[in-house]
């Protein structure tokens, strides 16, 4: 299968349905019909990719004979062709207004190379009671099946936690460390560098000790797989940041630097890299009282 064609699930569009997607299959249970319990109705299944995101998928009971035996909680499949279609049950088991449906024109293949987590497992932290390890934590366990972490608003948490996270979690995806109001660019950095350089989606708004050295780091570590960075309210970022090697982040697609030191000229420079398209998205607060003005000033970088 051409890795290249793959379709995420955070990027489905219920506009079209000539697509594959790279999933596994964390949760799987048969819906008998609501008129007769005997009979069955459908097999539904909660699918996950590579990034952690998941979405609801059936299979109506006409077309289950063609699935079936590829069909198995933790199983690993390419599903080719699907439909897709809002999800309007009122009851819903995951955050996806989408639902997938496998029909007779879906083809459906085994992976032999997914990445992801085997159960579908995120950790998420929101609390005020934990405190940086003043010592080297020795005995512990590696997490090489999580994806997704979130750690928000612990004032707390510092760079000695961070580096423990860094070395717990080795092929995180997504990363959640807003409000982390005690943690520098040196606990940061011990994070990125440990394990796979792939995170997708990092969101540090409100980290507020946080300065240019850790993105210019951030982006020659994981700029290849970066596709959403937040950095709202980081005062301590400026241009710097955004002239810093801006090719690097060719998948970059949504920016947030609101209330950081960006001027005129970070936004130039970024503007002459390869993903200049995301001057769409990005918002500088200061940049809309007077657009014209804003182009105007604009040095060349």
């Amino acid at each position: 299968m051409d890795e290249n064609n793959i379709t995420l699930i955070d990027n489905l569009d219920i506009q079209k349905n000539d697509f594959t997607v790279k999933v596994r299959i964390i949760r799987l249970w048969s819906q008998p019909l609501f008129k007769d319990p005997e009979q069955l109705y459908s097999i539904e299944m909660i699918l996950m990719d590579e990034e952690g995101s998941k979405i609801h998928s059936n299979v109506l009971q006409k077309w289950i004979p063609k699935f079936k035996n590829l069909l198995h909680e933790g199983a690993a499949i390419f599903i080719k062709n699907p439909t897709i279609a809002r999800h309007v049950s009122k009851y819903k088991l995951i955050d996806n207004t989408k639902k997938l449906s496998l029909y007779y024109k879906t083809s459906v293949t085994k992976c032999l190379d997914f990445s992801g987590s085997l159960y579908g497992c995120n950790i998420s932290f929101l609390c005020t009671g934990i405190k940086d390890q003043e010592h080297e934590v020795v005995d512990f366990s590696e997490c090489p099946s999580l994806r997704s972490l979130t750690i928000k608003n612990c004032s707390g948490f510092g760079n000695s936690n961070m580096a423990i996270v860094g070395k717990l979690c080795p092929h995180l995806h997504k990363l959640d460390l807003r409000g982390l109001c005690g943690i520098t660019d040196s606990g940061l950095l011990e994070l990125l560098t440990n394990g796979t350089p792939r995170l997708v989606k990092i969101n540090l708004s409100d980290c507020v000790n946080l300065t240019d050295k850790v993105v210019v780091d951030l982006v020659k570590i994981h700029g290849g797989s970066l596709e959403v960075l937040n950095l709202d309210r980081c005062r301590k970022i400026g241009d710097e940041s955004l002239s810093a090697n801006p090719d690097n982040c060719f998948l970059l697609k949504d920016l947030d630097v609101s209330k950081c030191e960006i001027t005129n000229l970070g936004v130039s420079c970024l503007s002459r890299g390869r993903q200049t398209g995301l001057l769409r998205y990005l918002r500088p607060h200061w940049a809309q009282t007077n657009p014209r003005q804003f182009w105007a000033e604009a040095p060349d970088c």
